[in-house]
């Protein structure tokens, strides 16, 4: 029951990811004017970048590439994203920063799930795992 659950529960945690990397795959110039309005240099680099990050952080957790890893990189992506592009704090639209609030908080959450499947691991379904059996 261990594995399945943590199988199902790799599957669930990602699917934003997929869904979210794929359309800034989709729209990379729309990604990059976003990353160019918070100061970034080379925002098309940096849209690129950031999809690679989302597909593929996601694809290994799915598959079990190296999980403990990609789990880690994928919490600190979204306490980045979070701080970077989810900044509530102080903006003057009460709408907005309940918006932000909400997304703030939401990656604030993915860092705890993907911090707590490094901890637990990826189980027995992970193709390359990262951990001690």
């Amino acid at each position: 029951m261990r594995d399945i659950a943590l199988l199902a529960g790799r599957f669930l945690l990602v699917v934003l990811f997929v869904v979210s990397g794929l359309g800034k795959w989709s729209n990379l110039a729309g990604t990059a004017e976003t990353i160019a309005a918070k100061g970034f240099p080379a925002p098309f680099a940096f849209a690129i970048l950031a999809a690679a990050a989302e597909v593929l952080g996601a694809l290994a957790i799915i598959l079990g590439v190296l999980p403990r890893l990609a789990a880690v990189g994928l919490a600190a992506y979204a306490l980045v994203t979070a701080f970077v592009f989810h900044a509530f704090w102080g903006m003057p639209d009460p709408g907005a920063a309940e918006m932000q609030s909400i997304h703030f908080l939401k990656n604030l959450g993915l860092a705890g799930g993907f911090l707590v499947l490094a901890g637990a691991g990826a189980g027995c379904f992970a193709l390359i795992r990262n951990e001690r059996p």
